[in-house]
């Protein structure tokens, strides 16, 4: 009998944590979720401003990748803070409701409506049954492992602590998950 096994991955341990008492603002202010589809335009313009053309996943692969396997492509969604700082020049990406939030928030400070703000940064994966450039192309729902496309943050918000608290909150989604679907820890 074929059982439903989740992923696997490794935690490094030198993987940096975030502490709740962090002395940078930006992380007080950041939401994490999972990639919408009408997210995909803002997605892509980070990955597209982030790599190299040869590199960087087209805005197809990304709308693939969350159709196909939206647990795991999750976002760190940057909720304004009245000033304006970080508004985005583009018709995407900075208003949404949050959908299988965790947040660097207490609960106390989360709005019951709209939250508005802009995706500053997200995790992209698949699951592969191997880790071969063919296998990666595809998300394998069935596959034991998890292969990270993508680990990217807009520039002007590098160096602040965003990818390492984008980190800690997909280690501890893709645990959530594991538990959900049946596949205790990883």
């Amino acid at each position: 009998m074929h059982t439903h096994q989740p992923p696997r991955y490794c935690i490094n341990n030198n993987t940096p944590t975030m502490s709740s008492s962090s002395s940078n603002p930006i992380l007080q202010r950041i939401l994490f979720r999972t990639v919408q589809p009408t997210d995909i335009p803002r997605c892509y313009a980070i990955e597209a401003a982030s790599y190299p053309a040869d590199e960087a996943a087209s805005k197809a692969n990304l709308q693939y990748r969350q159709h196909h396997a939206a647990p795991y492509f999750r976002c760190a969604f940057l909720i304004d803070d009245g000033s304006n700082n970080n508004s985005i020049n583009n018709s995407n990406g900075t208003t949404t409701t949050p959908s299988m939030t965790h947040n660097v928030l207490s609960p106390s400070r989360i709005p019951s409506s709209t939250i508005t703000g802009s995706i500053i940064g997200f995790i992209c994966s698949t699951r592969c049954s191997s880790f071969t450039e063919e296998s990666m192309k595809y998300h394998d729902a069935t596959g034991k492992l998890l292969a990270v496309h993508s680990v990217v943050v807009e520039e002007r918000y590098r160096g602040m602590g965003v990818a390492s608290a984008m980190i800690k909150d997909y280690l501890l989604a893709m645990e959530r998950l594991n538990e959900r679907i049946g596949g205790g820890g990883g």
